[in-house]
Formats: C-alpha cells, structure tokens, sequence
C-alpha cells in the first residue's frame, strides 16, 4: 500500500496530547481501552472496512512518527508496541464481529 498525502494530513492534524493521552491510557486503563477499540472495530465492520487495510495504516503512521521525531526511539518504540496491539484487536474484532453482524443483518432483511 502507498502512502498518500491524505494519510499524512490526517496524521499531523492530528493533537500530539492526544496520541499520548491514548498511548498512556491504554497502559493504565487496559479494560475500557479494549472495549473502546472493540467498539470502533464493530464500527468498522458496519462501515465494511476490510481488515488487510489496518495493519498498513499503522505502519505509516508509525512511520510518519520516525520521519519527525529522530532520536526518540525509546518513545517510539512504546508507542509503535501499542499502536500494533491496536491494529491487532482491530483486526480480530472485525473478524469476529462481521460475522455476528452480518447474520443479524441477515436474519432483519429476510424477516421484511
């Protein structure tokens, strides 16, 4: 996958708190963290975004991390371990979760 610009603007726009205050949170506040991102991943499978473009995202995004933070490695390095583990339970709950999903939709749209 190609980096595009978008991806880039979207990453600088971006408040630096708010990646760390997210960074952090998932450390400390493991359990609402997992069912925030357990939500915005069923939120995925309801938009039908496909799993294979997750994982690419967090690479450029950690990427663009390297390119305008050097000499931060240690940082990075943390925050590159959590935005992974993101994409992981991203990418498992999208499928788990459009299975589920897609039968209740299913089951509702033969039911009419």
């Amino acid at each position: 996958m190609k980096k595009t610009g978008v991806l880039l603007k979207l990453f600088k726009r971006e408040k630096r708190g708010r990646r760390r205050k997210a960074a952090q949170f998932l450390m400390h506040g493991t359990v609402r963290m997992t069912e925030l991102i357990s939500a915005l991943g069923l939120r995925h499978v309801g938009y039908g975004i496909p799993t294979d473009l997750i994982q690419p995202f967090a690479n450029c995004f950690i990427e663009v991390l390297r390119e305008n933070a050097p000499g931060e490695d240690s940082a990075i390095e943390g925050f590159e371990w959590s935005i992974c583990l993101v994409a992981k339970i991203l990418i498992r709950v999208i499928q788990e979760g459009s299975t589920i999903v897609m039968k209740v939709l299913e089951f509702h749209n033969a039911s009419f």
